[in-house]
Formats: structure tokens, sequence, C-alpha cells
């Protein structure tokens, strides 16, 4: 007798669920489209995060398919990773003539995918009790070749996987940091890992923290979460937030949740990041709205009563 294969059971998705995917989706559309309309006015910074959309859905398409979810969420991430390729070539055809392009060439030309990391929780334990660098800086722009202090990531991309010792202690050994300096020193890690540099990022570790990159990571994300937990607290300052503060938001979300810390998968924050984008045009504004709509999402932050002012990002 031949054995039936076994079928996947399906799996139903809550109504807050299927609404948030929905919304993420409908606002990577949107994001392609702007990409697309202003295709040799990209910078960088905005190619980067491109190819960090590419690389996300390809994977979970490729992990996630035929494993019981709805087919309707797979065609929908395949067609946004289709409308994403149809616009690929004239965004590097436009970017290849800017002097800067040619410098971040090994991460901007390609979707970029530094792997699943397993669930895992932050530690306590890892908490630094004080802030040995406190540093007020409110904004940072990675891929520009004419901010020194982008050396070290022009370092590892133009010579992928050559980490000198000043860039070693910048980004792996000082401790005590926070805002963009400490979220940045994880973002050089994760496109370390994205570019394949995992045997001498353990080396640089064992060496001279005696850590293993789990480790790192864990003591690194657990002191950035604590910078998230006034946003998790209290609401209503997530909804004041401002242009800065929210990239600086999505940038920790970002990094830390890519290594897999559940900590920093919070509803709340992806439906304020959510309403700074632009209904029509798709890019994300540098204004604040007036008030963040209620997405049809069970306790999330839209807003009715708080006071919040139009105001320049």
């Amino acid at each position: 007798m031949t054995p039936i294969a076994a079928v996947p059971s399906v799996i139903n998705l809550s109504w807050n669920s299927a609404r948030l995917l929905a919304l993420i989706l409908n606002a990577l559309n949107g994001l392609i489209f702007y990409y697309d309309r202003e295709y040799s006015n990209l910078s960088n910074d905005a190619i980067f995060g491109l190819r960090v959309i590419q690389g996300q859905l390809d994977h979970v398409y490729a992990d996630f398919h035929g494993r019981g979810y709805h087919k309707d969420i797979f065609d929908a991430i395949r067609n946004i990773s289709i409308n994403a390729g149809k616009i690929d070539g004239k965004i590097l055809k436009a970017a290849e003539i800017k002097p800067d392009f040619e410098t971040f060439k090994s991460i901007l030309e390609k979707p970029f995918w530094p792997g699943f990391n397993s669930l895992q929780q932050i530690d306590e334990r890892f908490r630094w009790s004080d802030k040995e660098h406190f540093n007020e800086k409110k904004h940072r722009i990675w891929f520009n070749s004419e901010n020194n202090e982008n050396k070290c990531l022009i370092e590892l991309t133009e010579n992928p996987c050559k980490i000198s010792n000043e860039c070693a202690i910048k980004f792996f050994n000082q401790t005590g940091f926070n805002g963009y300096q400490l979220s940045n020193q994880m973002l050089f890690l994760l496109i370390a890992k994205g570019l394949k540099c995992e045997t001498e990022i353990t080396k640089i570790l064992n060496e001279t923290r005696f850590k293993t990159v789990n480790e790192h990571v864990a003591e690194f994300c657990t002191n950035i979460h604590f910078e998230l937990k006034k946003f998790q607290r209290d609401k209503k300052k997530l909804a004041r937030i401002d242009q800065n503060d929210l990239e600086l938001l999505l940038e920790q979300v970002f990094v830390c949740g890519q290594f897999g810390f559940v900590e920093f998968v919070d509803t709340h924050f992806i439906v304020a990041a959510l309403s700074w984008q632009h209904p029509k045009i798709g890019c994300f504004t540098n204004s604040r709205p007036e008030g963040i709509p209620n997405m049809g999402i069970s306790g999330d932050i839209g807003i009715q009563n708080v006071g919040v002012s139009k105001q320049e990002g």
C-alpha cells in the first residue's frame, strides 16, 4: 500500500495577526511603489532597505510556504518580491554612477540576508549598571563614504571579513554605549554576518571578550531593550514619538529582532511605524502624523484624545 503524504494542517491566524500581516504587506507594496517612482534619487540607505526587504521576503517564502498558512499570504509575498525584482535593474543602473555605490557594492547589489536566528529572550543579568559612554547622538547615515564614522563599514565592505583591531575594539569590545552608538555596534555585526564573516567574528569575541557570538548578542540586545521599555510602558509616549526617535527605535527592533529576541516583536511599535507612511506616495514622511489611526487591531495605539501636534522631523 502506497503511504499517503502528510498534508500540513491549516494554520488559522487570529484577526489581529491577519490584520497586522495585511497592513505590513500593504506597507511594503507602498514602499516598492515609492522606490519605483524615485529610483534615480534613492540614497544608499534606501537601497539597503530594499535589499533587506528582498532578502527577508525571499526567505520567509522559502521557509514557510507549504507549511499550513493560507496560500494568499505567499501569493502576496511573491508578488512583492517580483515587483521589487522588476525595478532592481534601473535602481542599480542609476546607483552605479554615484561615487559611494562602489564602496558599498557588496551589500547593495543583491538581497541582504544574514540568516534567521532561533527565538530567544534577553537576559537581565547582562544589563550594564552604568552607561560608561553616554551619547546624545540623534541621527546616523550609514552608507556615506564621506562620513568618517563609517570607515569601519567601508573597511568591511571593501575587504569582506577583514576587520582591523581598531574596528574590532570599536564595534565588538567597547560596552556602555546607548542610542545609535549601541545599535550601530549590532548593525555592524549583522552586516558582517550577512557577508559570511562568522568565523572572524567568533575569533575576535573569543580572544578579546571570552564570549561566544550568542552571549555577546544577548548582552548588547538586553541593553538595547532597556532603552525601549519607556515606550512599552507608556503607549502615549510612543504615540508622541518624533522622527529621530522612531528611526532609532526601528533600527533597534531590526537588529535585535533579526537575532531572534522576542521582546522586540511588539505590535504597538509596528502600528506606530506604519502611521508615518504616506498613504499615497508610499514613503515614510518627515512629519509626525496628527494622530496614530486606529488600524483595526485590538489594543492598538490609535489615538483620538492625545494632543499630538504636527511637526516637521
